[in-house]
């Protein structure tokens, strides 16, 4: 639930162009850099966008939603210079539309800047005045040396191009609301964490930060990663929710009758993980030969192939004689001709003898050309294989078929069929009625996914996180609020599992409760000392007590202790190592396959320390099963 209402529109106000004036900033050409030694410094942040994309440079790139430039939204912004090593305060509250102070800097040095949602303890301020390695890696850094009032430089746009580029400023794009969409599909920011776009005008930028020589400003473009990392986690919770809705539409009745037409559907038509089962059903057959190649050609065009065929309803194509093999035409060119000598002597001597053989004749006709037409339908399958099991593909299809219309239509006379059951035109139109809404939501999904489950495994929320202090209660809390918000729901694929799977056994230091708001060199020193806690054995089993005594010792006085916090700390910090666990849960399921092999006489049974040596085997599980033993949440036995 948002704090704040969604500021009204302001783009056409009168007060904000009067405040732009006529002093505008130098026009395009000019290459002279900042004469008076100063740059007065316009904040703006790298966020989501619906459409507008800037052209500048992104920190990086993104699918579900482009990055493009923003307003300030509300915190505090933190600029380091980096000659006198001074650190400036900046707040900015009402939306972003009001700053506490002008930016104003010598245009000869660098300066580090930090978004922060936080106001920096003293401890904070002095981890990056005192190191240098510390400032490089958790604030932006930007050059304003030879910065120009039209070319800016890295992290810097001049006014005019922040005018173009802005999606308050610019941005007109209203998304195109589809027929029997969810209303928010219509809607432009829904996804917002919190209401912050509106359609304003640059005159707010030159009222908030009194511009007086908009050619001595620059637009300073701040990285606000857990700003956007917390919109991208809206906006899956919006699409959920769209899901969520269309579920309960009309009482239950429209997922239902979806559900239903879709069994119907898929009874009547194969999917190639079908096809398994009807290998099954072919065993000791003639036929078991078929799905044997099948299965060891393990080829996909060819099983795509035969399903397609196996699907394909009415008479099959017909085929043009003039375009057969020469062999064919030629054994075509002999059955007409025994076809013609048949007529023949059935016009000389009529009989029933002849008709009959007739009859064989145009049968066997039929026949070739059938075998021609099914290889036509089959021409992306596997040639080989065709020709082995051509005689047994097109008897499967003849029993599919027939299979098919005894559901349809009846086996037996006065038997109904599901056509008789079901309008089946309405249900087909129905069917791909919602498939298009369903497959518009998830592969929106998905982007979202991909999007979110990039930033957590590029480690962007933790360099973010840096500023909070993990021994401020208040600070802890709203560290542990933050990481909650960017991460909840994140494992909602297999994929995205998987890949976090391998960013927390690369980075199991992140699951520690706050690990990132410590000094690079406090993080380094205890990055080293986990490694023991990471080989879960029958030892550490066996010694909890003394393990847990070893990490409270080795944590104690850097990160917070969580039993300690608040209910609503605790609540907040069990989530989001919830919202990781089916990632560990990954991990845990590839240490265990060689037991589902052994299990299924493909291998042998390993020993329970080779699992526990399993590099597979989540690095972050010794210290989870420390914490919960502490907790008083973990029984075990070790058998004899």
């Amino acid at each position: 639930m948002s704090t704040f209402e969604r500021p009204a529109d302001d783009r056409n106000d009168g007060d904000l162009a009067a405040a732009e004036g006529s002093d505008r900033p130098v026009e395009e050409g000019a290459i002279c850099p900042l004469m008076n030694g100063q740059v007065q410094l316009i904040p703006l942040r790298y966020g989501l966008v619906e459409a507008l994309e800037p052209g500048c440079p992104t920190p990086y790139t993104l699918s579900a939603r482009p990055l493009g430039l923003r307003l300030m939204r509300n915190g505090y912004l933190y600029v380091l210079d980096g000659q006198t090593n001074e650190i400036d305060e900046y707040t900015f509250s009402d939306q972003g539309a009001t700053v506490s102070g002008k930016l104003d800097y010598p245009n000869d040095r660098t300066i580090y800047v930090c978004f922060s949602e936080v106001p920096w303890t003293e401890a904070k301020r002095a981890q990056v005045r005192d190191s240098r390695e510390d400032r490089d890696a958790f604030m932006q850094a930007v050059n304003l040396a030879g910065a120009g009032p039209v070319s800016g430089g890295e992290h810097l746009i001049p006014l005019d191009q922040a005018e173009q580029w802005v999606a308050e400023f610019a941005e007109d794009h209203t998304p195109e609301a589809p027929e029997d969409g969810h209303p928010q599909e219509g809607e432009a920011y829904h996804w917002e964490n919190e209401p912050y776009y509106h359609k304003s005008r640059i005159g707010k930028l030159y009222e908030a930060h009194a511009i007086e020589e908009p050619d001595e400003c620059l637009c300073l473009l701040v990285r606000d990663d857990i700003g956007v990392m917390r919109d991208l986690a809206q906006f899956q919770d919006d699409v959920v929710g769209w899901i969520e809705a269309w579920s309960e539409e009309k009482g239950g009745k429209t997922e239902r009758d979806y559900l239903l037409g879709s069994y119907i559907e898929s009874a009547t038509e194969l999917s190639q993980a079908a096809l398994d089962a009807l290998a099954e059903l072919d065993q000791d057959t003639p036929r078991e030969a078929l799905w044997n190649d099948l299965e060891a050609l393990d080829d996909e065009a060819t099983r795509r192939a035969v399903t397609d065929y196996l699907n394909h309803e009415g008479p099959l194509p017909d085929v043009d004689d003039a375009s057969l093999p020469d062999d064919v035409q030629a054994e075509l060119r002999a059955l007409d001709l025994r076809k013609e000598a048949l007529r023949e002597s059935a016009s000389m001597s009529p009989r029933i003898g002849p008709d009959m053989a007739l009859l064989q004749v145009e049968s066997q006709r039929r026949t070739v050309l059938q075998r021609e037409s099914t290889r036509r339908l089959l021409r992306d399958a596997n040639d080989a294989f065709v020709d082995e099991h051509l005689d047994a593909l097109i008897e499967l299809r003849q029993e599919q078929r027939q299979r098919i219309d005894d559901m349809l239509n009846g086996a037996k006379l006065g038997q109904r069929g599901v056509n008789e059951l079901v309008r089946r035109d309405e249900m087909d139109r129905f069917l791909t009625k919602q498939r298009e809404k369903l497959a518009r939501w998830n592969g929106l999904l998905d982007r979202i996914s991909s999007d979110r489950t990039d930033m957590l495994c590029s480690s962007r929320f933790q360099l973010a996180a840096w500023y909070f202090d993990p021994q401020d209660d208040a600070q802890v809390t709203a560290a542990f609020m933050a990481e909650y918000a960017v991460t909840r729901d994140i494992g909602r694929s297999d994929q995205a599992n998987e890949r976090i799977a391998d960013w927390l056994q690369a980075n199991p230091h992140f699951d520690r409760p706050m690990f990132y708001g410590l000094s690079l060199a406090d993080g380094t020193a205890l990055i080293r000392d986990y490694t023991v806690f990471y080989g879960v054995s029958r030892g550490l089993l066996a010694e909890m007590p003394d393990w847990i005594g070893k990490l409270m010792a080795l944590e104690a006085g850097k990160l917070p202790d969580v039993d300690a916090l608040s209910d609503d700390a605790q609540a907040a910090a069990d989530g989001v190592q919830a919202n990781l666990t089916p990632a560990v849960g990954v991990n845990l399921e590839r240490a265990m396959s060689a037991v589902s092999e052994a299990l299924a006489g493909r291998g042998q049974m390993p020993s329970v320390e080779e699992l526990f040596r399993s590099s597979e085997m989540p690095k972050v599980l010794g210290p989870r099963l420390i914490d919960a033993a502490r907790r008083g949440e973990l029984t075990f036995e070790l058998a004899s």
